[in-house]
């Protein structure tokens, strides 16, 4: 834009000088005697000759566009090139997959989706792409009851090397949450994360009448979740 008015202004004092030059008297921007002769240097030819200057600058190697910074990347930088904003999986999380983390493959077995639960506990377990070291836990939170904190399962699951795992009994609600819809989440957390659901089952939960966590800590990623009805 810049180089385009600087060609404008040019055009636009080049017309003006040829004005000058056509006029019937002589305008001069001033006199010298050189070899005992007075020259004389018309006013129209000064303004041409700026008017010229000005419409090639644009073209020279000493101007340089203000349009772009030079550390300011390319409009048409493919996606590729962009961090990428998006959570890895839907539902509560808060953390994010580290940029080219491998799609994890992760299959519940049981619970079945809408199953209907005894009190007494349930086994939880399915296949994944998980490997031995990773850190799995299952934390529940009511749907249709009255008590929406996040309930740590007291213990991690225990994932084998084929990537199998298996996770400690799943006890959801308490004695009026009849008929009551709860989700499981499957959590992978990193070792600061853990260590909260590990101080929260520290912290006697049941005398305290489980009063659960009011959001989930950062550092976990969401793999995986299932919805069951409280028999």
């Amino acid at each position: 834009m810049v180089a385009i008015t600087f060609v404008i202004i040019g055009l636009i004092l080049m017309a003006f000088g040829v004005v000058l030059l056509v006029r019937p008297q002589t305008l001069t921007t001033g006199s010298a005697e050189v070899g005992g002769v007075r020259v004389s240097v018309p006013a129209g030819v000064v303004v041409v000759a700026l008017g010229l200057a000005a419409a090639v600058f644009p073209f020279s190697p000493y101007y340089k566009s203000p349009e772009r910074p030079a550390s300011q990347p390319p409009k048409n930088s493919s996606s590729a090139d962009r961090p990428s904003t998006s959570l890895p999986t839907n539902g509560p999380t808060t953390g994010v997959a580290p940029t080219g983390a491998p799609k994890i493959s992760f299959t519940i077995a049981e619970p079945r989706p809408n199953a209907v639960v005894p009190e007494n506990g349930f086994p939880v377990s399915g296949q994944s792409s998980l490997g031995v070291t990773d850190s799995l836990w299952v934390v529940y939170r009511g749907i249709t009851n009255s008590n929406l904190s996040f309930q740590p399962a007291p213990a991690p699951c225990s994932i084998a090397t084929d990537g199998s795992f298996s996770c400690p009994r799943q006890y959801v609600g308490g004695t009026d949450d009849s008929g009551e819809k709860f989700e499981l989440f499957f959590l992978l957390t990193d070792p600061d994360a853990a260590q909260v659901f590990r101080d929260y089952e520290a912290s006697d939960p049941a005398a305290r009448g489980y009063p659960g966590l009011d959001s989930l800590p950062a550092g976990v990623r969401q793999v995986g979740t299932v919805t069951v009805i409280r028999a």
